[in-house]
Formats: C-alpha cells, structure tokens, sequence
C-alpha cells in the first residue's frame, strides 16, 4: 500500500474536519480562518495537481454534507480555486517566498469567496437555497483575508524551520 496516500488522506481528514469545528466557534477571529484556502496555498506550492484536486473534492464533499446548500456548491468552489491557484503558482508566483505565498492567500482567500457568493446567489435565485449573503459577509471576507495571512505567515515560518523546502538556494 502506498503510504504517502494514506499519510495524505489523514491530513487532509484533519483538515476538512477541523474547519468544520472553526467554523462553528463564537470566537470571530477563530471562526474567520479558512483552513481549506490555506490548506490549498500550501498543496499548490508543494505537491501535484493530482492531491491538489483529491483535496479538493474530498474537502468539497465533506463540506457539501454539512452544508444546507445545493450539492457540490463547496466541491465546485474548492476546484475552481485549486484550479485559479495552480495556474498562478506555475506562471506568476515560482519562487515559494513568503511574499507569493501571501498574495497566493490573498487571491485564493478572494477567489474562494466569490465563487462560493456566485454560486450561493445563483442557488438563492433560483429557489433552491435559502442562504442569502448580507452585508455581515463581507466583514467576514475581509476578517477571512486578515486570519489566513497571519496563520500562512506562521505557517510559513514553522515549515520553514522543520524542512529545507523553502529555504533559498544559491548557486555556488
């Protein structure tokens, strides 16, 4: 059995899950951080696009069972931002700085945001959903950008000091 598989099904499980528990919190900055958006600046940067759209699709799936939204609104939202990311991390964002790492939040943060207000607005027009985002979302939106970029920069920071992967490289 090929370990990295399961070792990745176990984290991404942790994942998922655990968004599912901030979400819930009373504490606003805590509920504010998405970990699935963060979760996918860190995949985009260090595995294939293949685990990337696995997560994407098991976080999406996950969150679409918990969610009085129609079916597939978090999976569709989840691959459409895995998709906008990848394609930004291999044309613009190479270099795997702290600097890409938050603008890559930032634009996933916001990408994420409007797919989801898209297809949730899209579902309350047509009836099949009674979620209507207000005015309090975009405060949320903007908590959501502040939250992310501070737990990618300790992450970043964290990930720096346990591996060499973002380490700089110099020619000798």
């Amino acid at each position: 059995m090929n370990y990295k598989i399961l070792f990745y099904f176990i984290i991404l499980t942790i994942v998922v899950f655990g968004q599912i528990a901030l979400e819930s919190s009373f504490n606003q900055i805590v509920s504010n951080i998405n970990l699935l958006v963060i979760t996918l600046v860190f995949l985009v940067n260090l595995v294939d696009f293949g685990v990337i759209v696995g997560f994407a699709v098991f976080g999406g799936l996950v969150m679409d069972i918990y969610s009085n939204l129609p079916f597939g609104a978090f999976m569709l939202t989840m691959i459409i931002t895995s998709a906008i990311l990848e394609v930004l991390f291999y044309n613009f964002f190479t270099n795997r700085s702290l600097a890409s790492l938050l603008v890559l939040s930032l634009i996933g943060t916001t990408v994420y945001n409007m797919v989801f207000l898209s297809i949730s607005g899209f579902a309350y027009y047509f009836g099949w959903s009674d979620f209507f985002a207000d005015w309090d979302y975009g405060w949320s939106f903007l908590g959501q950008l502040i939250a992310n970029a501070i737990v990618l920069l300790l992450g970043f920071y964290l990930f720096n000091f346990l591996s060499k992967r973002y380490k700089p490289v110099f020619l000798k």
